[in-house]
C-alpha cells in the first residue's frame, strides 16, 4: 500500500507540475489558468528557487519581456501578463545565473474581438500642435507609474467590482474606430454609470499616481504590489491624493465624461508588470467578485 501511495503521488506530480533538474537540483514551476487567453494574466508559482541566485524569467511573444524573479521562502509567486497581439504560441524561460533552467511552450485560446465606432472631439483624434507637449509629458509619467513595483501584496480573496449596477459596454481588446479614421486597441474595460456614481476600488493598494490628463481626464493610478496595477480614467471628482493607502471597495472617485468620451462612464485598465491585461480576467482568476453584465 505504502508503494502504491507513492506511485500515485509520482503520476501527479508528472501530470500537475512541471519539474526541471539542474546540477541535481529539483524545483518546480506551477501554472495557473489551465486555458490561458490573450491579454490575461499567467500564475508561476516557483517552489525551492536559492536565495543566493539570480533568476530571471523570459516571455517569447511578439518581443522578448525580461523580468527578475526574487527568490521568497519554499514558495516564490510570480504574475506575468500575456501581452494582447502575442502569436498563438508563447515560450516561458527561467534562467538561473544566466543558464536555462526550465522552458515551456504555451497554446494561447482566443477570443472573439469586435468593433467598437465612437465619435468623439476632433480634437481627441489629431490633437493640435499646442497639446503635443502635454500629451507626450502625461505619457511618460504614466509609463513610470506602470514601473512601479512592490513586493508587498495589497489584493487578498475576491476584487470588488468598481461600478455597484454599472454596465459593461466595450470590453478590453476590442478594436476601436474613432470619427470614422482613427484606428486603435481598447486596452481597459468601459463601464457605463450616471454621473456622479461612486467607484471602488477592486483591491486594496497605494494610490501611486493621479491627474488630468488629455485623453483619460481625471484619473487614479493604484498599485495593489507583485506587479498589478489598476487604472480608473474619465473621472468626475477624485476623493483621494498620491500616496494615501486604500481598502478594497473603499470609493476613490464619482464616475464622470472627462478626457477623450462620448459620455458619463468609468474606463478601468489593469497592468500587470507593465502589460496591458483584460481587467475582467481577475474576477475569474480570484473569483466571482461580482455579477458582469
Amino acid at each position: 500500500m505504502k508503494r502504491l501511495l507513492i506511485f500515485i503521488s509520482l503520476l501527479f506530480l508528472v501530470k500537475c507540475t512541471l519539474i526541471s533538474i539542474n546540477k541535481q537540483k529539483i524545483f518546480s514551476v506551477y501554472l495557473k489558468p489551465e486555458n490561458i487567453y490573450n491579454g490575461e494574466i499567467v500564475i508561476l508559482n516557483f517552489e525551492n528557487l536559492k536565495k543566493n541566485r539570480t533568476y530571471k524569467l523570459e516571455l517569447h511573444s511578439n518581443r522578448i519581456y525580461k523580468y527578475r524573479i526574487i527568490p521568497e521562502n519554499k514558495f516564490t509567486t510570480f504574475f506575468l501578463g500575456i501581452p494582447l497581439n502575442s502569436p498563438s504560441i508563447v515560450k516561458l524561460i527561467l534562467k538561473e545565473n544566466n543558464e536555462v533552467i526550465w522552458e515551456q511552450k504555451i497554446k494561447l485560446m482566443s477570443k472573439k474581438i469586435d468593433i467598437s465606432k465612437v465619435i468623439v472631439k476632433q480634437k481627441y483624434v489629431r490633437p493640435p500642435r499646442k497639446f503635443l507637449s502635454r500629451i507626450k509629458k502625461e505619457a511618460e509619467l504614466i509609463q513610470k507609474a506602470k514601473k512601479i513595483y512592490s513586493s508587498a501584496v495589497y489584493f487578498k480573496g475576491k476584487p470588488v467590482f468598481p461600478i455597484e449596477g454599472g454596465r459593461i459596454t466595450t470590453p478590453f481588446g476590442y478594436k476601436r474606430i474613432y470619427n470614422h479614421s482613427k484606428e486603435s486597441i481598447h486596452y481597459g474595460t468601459d463601464i457605463a454609470a450616471l454621473k456622479g456614481t461612486p467607484i471602488k476600488s477592486i483591491f486594496a493598494g497605494r494610490v501611486i499616481l493621479i491627474g488630468n490628463f488629455y485623453y483619460t481626464g481625471y484619473t487614479v493610478f493604484i498599485n495593489h504590489g507583485k506587479g498589478i496595477i489598476s487604472m480608473y480614467a474619465h473621472l468626475s471628482k477624485i476623493y483621494v491624493k498620491e500616496g494615501d493607502f486604500v481598502e478594497k471597495s473603499q470609493i476613490i472617485g464619482t464616475v464622470g465624461d472627462t478626457g477623450r468620451v462620448t459620455g458619463p462612464h468609468l474606463h478601468i485598465s489593469v497592468y500587470v508588470n507593465q502589460v496591458s491585461v483584460d481587467p475582467m480576467c481577475l474576477y475569474t482568476l480570484f473569483g466571482d467578485g461580482a455579477k458582469l453584465y
